[in-house]
């Protein structure tokens, strides 16, 4: 083989053997701008993609192209093959599946509640922009490996079955180069961050785990990606309780506004919401705002009530002017009997 037809062309423009030629363009293109000589020091960077573009869009050339990694690759497949091979094919050892990864989502109460959605940041690999995701240095010129012929993989044989390992001349890229690049150090990716979405279930609890598909770490030799499993921690609220589908909380009034009536303010996992409180309430009375507790355990799409037991505030002191007005208020309910028994129902 000639340097040209030893040049992996693939490997140059960073694309696979069984890209498309708008595939093949489209990467040309791409380069083309980046490695023009008029942006780039070195014009051996664009003669290599270019020759490369010519090879690969040229149907003809490069079909003559493929039949010689063809004829390479043959050479180092092992024969004959194997029983185990006839029935189940050679086992692929060479993809392997990224590694999981594990993360603690802390959850505030009402969100767990509701099942709203949350995001989560997680490392992301991504193209290198030094080498434009290849590897190697731009005016470094990647040359078919001749351990594996370009497959990238090389095969073994036991007894029953043909076992296919990553190549261990190039590492399972199927090309060699001798300058790898300083930035992603020969990777073609460098980190980055990505945001997830987690889609939580209503009345999510602590201790749930959750699982992000593909959202793990990046596989190896064209292997998928693995997950992350999210643990999710809910963070109790100050103040709510849960009593089957209702949601329980106290709400602190002015001993006045219970004697006038008016708009109170109540927190839900909805956030507040005004409720109008009738004149003389009481100590224990209960306000209810129908629909804003719980999503219900029988039917999610449907919510109980939020239940705000009313708490009586009083002032700490009282000056001159604020004792005369209440013992005049007091006076006045009495000559109208609101402080009898039988009038308040307490009879003994």
């Amino acid at each position: 083989m000639t340097e040209t037809t030893q040049t992996c062309h693939y490997a140059v423009l960073g694309v696979p053997a069984d890209a498309t030629l708008d595939a093949v363009r489209e990467a040309y293109k791409r380069l083309a701008t980046r490695l023009h000589p008029d942006r780039h020091a070195t014009p051996a960077a664009f003669r290599l993609i270019s020759q490369a573009y010519e090879t690969l869009s040229d149907a003809a050339r490069r079909e003559r192209y493929d039949q010689l990694r063809a004829s390479l690759i043959a050479q180092n497949e092992p024969r004959p093959p194997r029983i185990g091979d006839t029935l189940l094919g050679p086992k692929n050892d060479a993809a392997q599946r990224g590694r999981n990864r594990a993360y603690r989502l802390h959850v505030g109460f009402s969100d767990a509640m509701l099942g709203t959605p949350q995001e989560i940041q997680l490392p992301e690999e991504i193209t290198c922009t030094a080498c434009y995701g290849r590897g190697f240095d731009p005016s470094d010129r990647p040359m078919v490996c001749d351990g594996c012929g370009g497959a990238g993989t090389t095969a073994s044989q036991s007894l029953l079955r043909t076992h296919v390992t990553p190549c261990g001349a190039c590492g399972g890229r199927g090309h060699r180069f001798t300058m790898a690049c300083t930035t992603c150090a020969a990777s073609g990716t460098t980190r980055a961050t990505k945001t997830f979405s987690v889609p939580l279930p209503t009345r999510a609890a602590s201790g749930l785990v959750l699982r992000l598909r593909g959202a793990g770490e990046a596989g190896s030799h064209g292997g998928e990606h693995g997950d992350c499993l999210v643990t999710l921690t809910v963070t109790p609220h100050a103040t709510f309780d849960v009593h089957d589908d209702d949601i329980v909380s106290v709400v602190d009034v002015p001993v006045t506004t219970a004697l006038t009536g008016g708009a109170v303010e109540v927190d839900t996992i909805d956030g507040p919401k005004a409720v109008k409180l009738n004149p003389c309430s009481r100590e224990g009375d209960v306000l209810r705002l129908v629909g804003h507790g719980a999503p219900r355990q029988s039917n999610p799409h449907e919510r109980g009530d939020h239940r705000a037991k009313v708490r009586l505030r009083f002032p700490r002191t009282l000056d001159e002017h604020a004792l005369g007005l209440v013992g005049e208020l007091h006076a006045h309910l009495v000559s109208r009997g609101e402080f009898s028994d039988e009038d308040r129902g307490e009879k003994s």
